[in-house]
């Protein structure tokens, strides 16, 4: 949900001098985006529960601090991000908090960045790629490489819709465990990235 200006603006006012309600208002307005956006990136969620309580609790007690002739969602995404980066480089220092990190990290890049650009990363997703099993390795290309559909994946090959999913599960289990054991450190880099990039890429409440 979205708030008209004018009314944004008389609650961010009320806001400021303390007056719940209108952080109540503020906050079933536009709570659920942020915590579907932060879901999207972490996956975790604890993290995530933690994270979005975080950022509506350090808007009310810096209440006062607050322009109302900033927009409030300008306010929001300055916030999420700062707390967001914040824990990214919090587990960085923690070895659990790490090791699912570049689980995170290896989801995001094998099923959703998967990007084809040249790059040490790339390379050695490639080189794991090949020595995937022939059938594996053609049914990982025409879903990813070439975005077919699954069940026309399994008419053009003559196979069930489960054994082209079973193989997809594999690869991408296989795929994932291979970068992360080898380039966790890159994957780490390239998540970062791709999270602070959803805060200037300006579709964030979209």
């Amino acid at each position: 949900m979205q708030l008209p200006v004018e009314q944004e603006k008389k609650l961010v006012e009320k806001l400021t001098k303390g007056d719940d309600r209108a952080f109540h208002i503020l906050y079933n307005a536009y709570a659920p985006t942020v915590f579907a956006r932060i879901k999207r990136l972490l996956h975790n969620p604890e993290w995530v529960e933690e994270i979005h309580q975080d950022v509506f609790l350090k808007i009310w007690h810096a209440r006062v601090k607050i322009d109302p002739n900033v927009p409030f969602k300008a306010i929001i995404l300055r916030t999420t991000k700062s707390i967001v980066v914040d824990f990214y480089r919090k587990a960085l220092r923690d070895k659990k908090m790490k090791e699912q990190l570049v689980q995170i990290a290896s989801n995001f890049y094998v099923e959703d960045f998967f990007p084809t650009e040249d790059s040490e990363l790339n390379v050695a997703l490639k080189v794991a790629i090949d020595a995937l099993p022939p059938q594996r390795k053609k049914i990982f290309c025409m879903i990813k490489l070439e975005g077919k559909k699954y069940l026309d994946v399994a008419d053009e090959l003559n196979i069930s819709p489960s054994t082209v999913k079973d193989h997809m599960a594999k690869a991408m289990s296989y795929l994932k465990s291979e970068l992360k054991g080898k380039h966790s450190n890159m994957l780490l880099s390239i998540f970062f990235f791709a999270i602070v990039e959803v805060f200037v890429s300006n579709n964030f409440f979209e």
